[in-house]
């Protein structure tokens, strides 16, 4: 018993200490794109966009250690933003290949990925 609650603060702390990494700002909020190591769009078919997608992209990037911060750009009526993030330096390639692993070939909603270091990019809108 004496370990498990150091055991269980442990994992709030830790819960906490990913959560803390994520900021959302308001619709119109000011976004600039250089600002960015990576960023990912996820747009719309008219329909919103892919929310399995983002979900797993937010999970993702929330519990990985070389992701220095998350900022969420609502942008549509729909439900589209931007997430724009900081990478731990060189480790932009690592984080852009684990996420282009995430989104799917074939665009149930457009999303698009960018890595604003080296200037690759993918988008499975078209």
């Amino acid at each position: 018993m004496k370990y498990l609650i150091p055991l269980a603060l442990s994992f709030f702390i830790m819960q906490s200490a990913y959560a803390e990494k994520m900021t959302v700002y308001s619709q119109g909020a000011k976004f600039d794109p250089k600002a960015c190591d990576i960023t990912v769009d996820f747009s719309s078919f008219a329909s919103g966009p892919d929310l399995r997608t983002r979900n797993a992209i937010e999970a993702s990037v929330k519990q990985n250690k070389d992701i220095i911060s998350i900022r969420s750009y609502p942008w549509g009526k729909e439900g589209e933003s931007t997430l724009c993030l900081k990478i731990r330096t060189g480790k932009e390639k690592t984080v852009y290949q684990l996420l282009l692993s995430i989104i799917p070939k074939e665009a149930r909603a457009p999303t698009s990925l960018k890595n604003n270091i080296d200037g690759h990019s993918f988008s499975n809108a078209y």
